[in-house]
């Protein structure tokens, strides 16, 4: 069981009110970041606020945020929340930053910002502890905070700090960018879904400046196969989320055709993320069903749909790895505890839904549950893991299910809320026959008794209904003998 580590969550709306929570998300401190200082005087007219993107600063404890007036403003984060104000802010002169990334190994960091008009730029700190992000003598002290523009950064170089600016896209705009550093390259995605730019960084030799190489991941038709990407280091393989609801691996340098297609969304998908540490892969699509896929055998291993929000596409997503923990947000948020922490085993349940009925079998040393959307569980009571499990009760129904052993224990009996009686194979998990009579109201519990009568109470009622079965007679062949 790996430790749980506790910290805090910034979660934020597009138009500008932040929340800074504390781990367990029930203290949380609202900041509305429209509320400026003094506004900016070009945009003074405009007090609402759009944001596109945000990502944290880890070494600085600062967070950028990215919003619709062609500004990247850096909040500082080292204080209390009420401290929560603008550290400096960055102007951009041709279009609007859409998507980021970060990236630092401790010392050298890289940021990665992605445009409206399909450019990259990439901000490069030799040592960020010490020299920050940016070269702070080309910020002017206009406003509260201190400002620069971004095409004074790109024209600037040092042996502290460098950045280069490519184009991507001619007519589109970038989505999605993912930096890997395994390979020292970044994904781009763009809005229409139908290339990927796959760019890696190389040095020159006399100069030491970085220098992009890129490759494009095109196919012949407007096929929309890359609405995000990720990057698996174990087996040094690309995998793209489609709007078709395929993922695709490909291999890095082969950009024409996939090698493989892992098929189980209906929906487009719209997030892929990599876990390192269990080898596993997290996507999900529009419908907001959640699938996790292995690595090693690129087969779907867990599949579930996200409940209790809002039917709307999931707009943000985020891992947190070292608590295996997820997190999905569009409107509302998402929290799903992973393998291995003490969280997961405390929000452990045996069965989706409340356990309504239970019986021991004291020859198999087994325990029999069911639950109320009528799926029944075999336990073994040593061990604890799950030995069979099977639906007992109509498919989509909720209801209670009364259990009971026949006399010798052999058989299962179950009634379900629809008042139909049905005999089991529970070791194997076979319907044996359904009795004729139906029970009329809704069977709260059941007991077998002299092999011939079965007595059951009802809900709401005083009445225990008493069941000749001896003129039940059918062959059952699995067996060979005679219920």
């Amino acid at each position: 069981m790996r430790p749980y580590v506790k910290g805090r969550y910034v979660t934020m709306t597009s138009d500008g009110v932040l929340n800074y929570s504390t781990n367990n998300f029930k203290n949380s401190f609202t900041i509305p970041l429209y509320e400026r200082e003094k506004e900016t005087p070009k945009f003074h007219h405009r007090r609402k606020m759009h944001i596109n993107d945000a990502v944290y600063i880890k070494e600085l404890q600062q967070l950028a945020v990215s919003v619709d007036d062609r500004e990247l403003l850096f909040y500082n984060c080292k204080y209390s929340p009420n401290l929560f104000k603008i550290k400096y802010g960055l102007f951009e002169d041709e279009s609007r930053i859409i998507t980021m990334d970060y990236w630092s190994d401790g010392k050298e960091a890289r940021l990665f910002l992605g445009y409206s008009n399909g450019h990259v730029t990439v901000f490069i700190s030799k040592d960020i502890l010490k020299n920050g992000l940016f070269n702070e003598t080309l910020f002017d002290s206009v406003l509260d905070y201190p400002t620069a523009y971004v095409s004074d950064l790109l024209q600037t170089q040092s042996q502290d700090f460098s950045s280069l600016r490519i184009s991507v896209f001619l007519h589109d705009m970038c989505s999605q960018i993912r930096y890997f550093p395994s390979i020292q390259s970044f994904t781009v995605c763009p809005a229409s879904c139908e290339s990927m730019v796959l760019a890696k960084f190389s040095s020159d030799s006399v100069s030491k400046k970085p220098k992009l190489s890129t490759n494009v991941f095109k196919n012949n038709r407007s096929y929309k196969f890359f609405a995000c990407a990720e990057f698996c280091p174990e087996s040094a393989f690309l995998v793209t989320g489609g709007k078709d609801g395929l993922l695709r691996v490909w291999f890095p340098h082969q950009t024409s055709s996939c090698c493989r297609r892992l098929k189980g969304h209906e929906e487009a998908i719209t997030h892929v993320l990599y876990n390192p540490v269990e080898l596993i892969l997290i996507s999900i699509s529009t419908d907001l069903n959640v699938r996790i896929w292995s690595e090693t055998k690129w087969t779907c291993i867990q599949s579930f749909f996200v409940n209790n929000i809002k039917m709307a596409p999931i707009s943000s997503l985020y891992y947190n790895i070292q608590n295996n923990e997820l997190f999905m947000a569009n409107s509302d948020i998402a929290r799903f505890f992973g393998w291995g922490t003490k969280r997961f085993y405390k929000a452990l349940t045996s069965h989706n839904m409340p356990v309504c009925s239970a019986l021991y079998h004291s020859i198999y040393k087994q325990v029999i549950s069911v639950s109320l959307d009528g799926v029944l569980t075999v336990w073994d009571i040593v061990t604890g893991k799950t030995v069979m499990e099977f639906r007992v009760s109509p498919e989509n129904s909720v209801g209670h299910t009364a259990i009971a052993f026949n006399e010798t224990q052999r058989q299962l009996i179950t009634i379900s809320h629809d008042g139909k009686m049905r005999f089991w194979n529970f070791v194997l998990g076979i319907e044996l026959a359904v009795h004729p009579v139906k029970i009329p109201k809704e069977a709260r519990s059941t007991v077998h008794l002299n092999n011939d009568h079965l007595f059951v109470s009802t809900k709401d009622s005083n009445i225990i209904l008493m069941l000749d079965l001896s003129h039940f007679v059918k062959h059952d062949s699995l067996n060979n003998r005679i219920l």
